[in-house]
C-alpha cells in the first residue's frame, strides 16, 4: 500500500512511519523540516514542504492509497 504521512517527524507521525515501513508499505513522509527526519529506508520518500501549499499537497497525494 502507498501511504502519505503528514508530520512524520512528530511523535505520532514518527511511530506511524516506522510501523508502516516495518509492514512493507511504501511511505511518503511530508515534513516541514527535512533535517529532523531520522528514518532511512528504501521504501521511504521524504518531501519537505508547507502544509498550507495546497498545490504541492494535491500533487503528492496522486496515486496514494492512504493519508495519515
Amino acid at each position: 500500500m502507498k501511504v502519505t504521512v503528514f508530520g512524520a517527524t512528530g511523535a505520532t507521525g514518527s511511530i506511524m512511519t516506522r510501523l508502516l515501513l516495518k509492514d512493507g508499505h511504501e511511505v511518503t513522509a511530508y515534513v516541514r523540516n527535512m533535517s529532523k527526519m531520522t528514518h532511512q529506508h528504501p521504501k521511504l520518500k521524504i518531501i519537505e514542504g508547507d502544509i498550507y501549499d495546497s498545490a504541492s499537497i494535491a500533487e503528492i497525494l496522486v496515486g496514494q492509497n492512504v493519508v495519515i
